[in-house]
């Protein structure tokens, strides 16, 4: 043990006003936690759950300190799943990380029938821990679940026979009956050639869902989707695409993957760039990437593909768009320049 000063380098004011709130500093200058040393404050608050170091946060200008420091937050971080960025404190990512998982769970009772949240899924909203964030996850997960089987299942099958959104610990345990069906089922869903699961507030999609490699046409526009399952590239026959309206920030590497693709669209996403490798799906036709945050595009894009082009809604800068006008006219003259 040895003084806070040398040690953690946190000083800590007598009152004040942190995030909106005024404090008077509860703790005496002899505070045993205080006299601790850093490295002593980051193992103690590691087995502190969120609810209690947020409101640790709110007593002390030193407090909110220590319990918003990096190396405590780093395992809730982890343990919940929230991708890190260096360039960041880790508090602010976990936290926009949850704000995020509110969304998605509060747009997923925004259809029809649903006239309330249920309580339980209500009272975990506000200020979770971390066992209850697991809860939402997994509720999200076996949600999205039931939504696919009951798509897959009509007219063909018989589906799980439940209404989803009404009882929270019925949905998760219903959900864990889905792999069993599919496998029962397995030759009659493989022979599908297309599945649209458009409008549904999907956040993730089942893995089982790649074993349909039959499809030709796979619908999933308007949803919530930020990426695709893995396996994603077994679906070789797949000529059509329809991705928009979701929550992609990079495209998908497996979709460079599908070679016999005629169509992608992936209209309103959040795309900053593209790979160079979608220049090799040389069966695509259509190619919509309007209102995304692309900047720049690949050369080979631009150079190799003389389908349907659709870039509108993008911030590329007059010199971006110049530079492409001068690749278009470097191209085979015989090629038909007025599509793009």
């Amino acid at each position: 043990i040895v003084p806070q000063h040398s040690a953690s380098g946190l000083k800590r004011p007598r009152s004040g006003s942190l995030d909106g709130h005024e404090y008077e500093d509860v703790t005496s200058e002899s505070s045993p936690f205080e006299s601790l040393c850093l490295e002593l404050h980051v193992r103690i608050l590691r087995n502190v759950d969120l609810p209690d170091l947020l409101n640790l946060g709110q007593t002390s200008k030193f407090c909110n300190d220590l319990a918003s420091h990096d190396d405590v937050w780093i395992p809730n971080a982890i343990a919940v799943g929230c991708p890190i960025k260096e360039d960041a404190p880790v508090f602010g990512q976990v936290r926009s990380f949850f704000k995020e998982l509110q969304k998605k769970v509060m747009r997923s009772f925004d259809r029809p029938g649903v006239e309330k949240i249920p309580p339980k899924i209500e009272l975990f909203l506000k200020q979770p821990s971390i066992s209850q964030i697991f809860y939402l996850q997994q509720w999200l997960i076996a949600k999205d679940t039931l939504t696919v089987w009951e798509e897959l299942a009509k007219p063909r099958l018989q589906g799980p026979g439940i209404k989803i959104l009404m009882d929270p610990d019925t949905d998760i345990e219903k959900a864990k009956d889905f792999p069993a069906w599919f496998n029962r089922n397995r030759d009659t869903l493989t022979q599908m050639i297309q599945l649209d699961l458009e409008d549904n507030h999907l956040t993730s999609l089942p893995e089982q869902l790649s074993q349909l490699t039959s499809l030709e046409i796979l619908d999933l526009s308007n949803n919530q989707l930020s990426s695709l399952p893995a396996g994603f590239s077994a679906f070789l026959e797949l000529e059509n695409l329809y991705l928009s309206d979701n929550q992609f920030t990079t495209l998908p590497s497996a979709i460079c993957s599908l070679t016999y693709l005629h169509t992608l669209d992936i209209r309103l996403n959040q795309l900053t760039s593209l790979p160079s490798d979608l220049a090799k799906l040389t069966h695509l036709d259509t190619l919509n990437l309007a209102s995304n945050q692309l900047t720049t595009l690949p050369d080979e894009i631009v150079k190799n593909f003389f389908g349907d082009f659709d870039i509108t809604g993008n911030p590329l800068s007059t010199d971006e768009l110049m530079k492409y006008v001068r690749l278009l006219m470097e191209r085979p003259p015989y090629k038909e320049m007025q599509r793009w």
